[in-house]
């Protein structure tokens, strides 16, 4: 799924990453090894969490970039924006680094981009008392199906526009999973992770009483996106370098099983 544009700023609210601490006022050169990453200033656990007066900001991304850096010797700084805006900045060189999806962005060649970190997985969640067993998009003709306002979703979207499938519109995924629980909709469609996440999370959600489709809806590879305004090409290939050896010697998978 992938979030629409708007036209809306907002300052950031800045925060420094915990495994380097960095002063307030560094600024985002290569040069000085210090890179400025924007986080979503509303998260997406489990791959972006947000930090708190108690906790750093972690999740499977920033945790992996932050590995790199630590053992490279790179300073990490987080600076929360809109979603919405980050693309924008990242090409202004306003900001060094985001997390994104190429398939989601239209104009992908205007930045750098990591190999994928990992691939993004949308699927059907239903009841398992109302399962739901589909093998094309075309399958869900006439059924009630939540999804979260503002993304596009690309297999749904001729279907949604001519009502075929009839869209429910929540916030965010953990309203859409008690729009599920009380039966509002039929199913819902989310990222696999993220609703993994909050169902092992919440305890007012009982992951028992829902089942995920074998049938990806849509997959996309999630990777770092990097400005063109600044010399990054030579760190991202050594992330991908380094990347490779994660996936090889199981660090990678550490942080993937870190936030079951």
């Amino acid at each position: 799924m992938q979030l629409k544009q708007s036209n809306l700023i907002i300052p950031s609210m800045v925060m420094v990453f915990a495994c380097l601490l960095l002063p307030f006022f560094a600024h985002a050169d290569p040069t000085d090894k210090t890179i400025v990453l924007a986080l979503p200033s509303g998260g997406w656990p489990p791959y972006i969490i947000m930090g708190t007066k108690k906790a750093p900001a972690s999740g499977i991304m920033p945790d992996v970039l932050c590995e790199v850096c630590r053992l490279h010797g790179y300073n990490l700084k987080l600076e929360y924006y809109p979603e919405k805006r980050c693309l924008m900045l990242l090409s202004e060189g306003r900001i060094d680094a985001y997390i994104k999806s190429r398939k989601w962005v239209k104009d992908a060649s205007l930045y750098l981009w990591t190999d994928p970190v990992l691939q993004s997985t949308d699927v059907l969640v239903c009841r398992k008392d109302h399962h739901i067993q589909f093998s094309k998009e075309e399958d869900l003709a006439g059924l009630n199906i939540g999804v979260v306002h503002g993304y596009f979703y690309p297999t749904l979207h001729a279907l949604f526009a001519r009502n075929v499938i009839h869209k429910h519109q929540s916030t965010n995924t953990h309203n859409l999973l008690h729009m599920l629980e009380y039966k509002h909709v039929d199913a819902i469609v989310t990222n696999r992770k993220v609703a993994e996440w909050i169902l092992q999370n919440d305890q007012k959600l009982d992951s028992t009483q829902f089942t995920f489709s074998q049938h990806a809806l849509d997959t996309a590879p999630y990777s770092f996106t990097f400005t063109k305004k600044r010399k990054w090409l030579a760190f991202v290939r050594l992330f991908n370098t380094e990347l490779q050896a994660m996936r090889t010697d199981g660090r990678l998978q550490a942080f993937f099983d870190r936030y079951r």
